[in-house]
């Protein structure tokens, strides 16, 4: 049970940190937004 909230864990702060970089990005590239 454990392995399988770790795992979900990763998933989930890894999902975090895509969608942080993949936001950052965005702002980036429309300055105006």
């Amino acid at each position: 049970m454990d392995r399988v909230l770790i795992t979900l864990g990763f998933l989930l702060l890894w999902v975090v940190l895509v969608l942080l970089m993949w936001k950052g990005w965005r702002v980036r590239a429309n300055p105006s937004t």
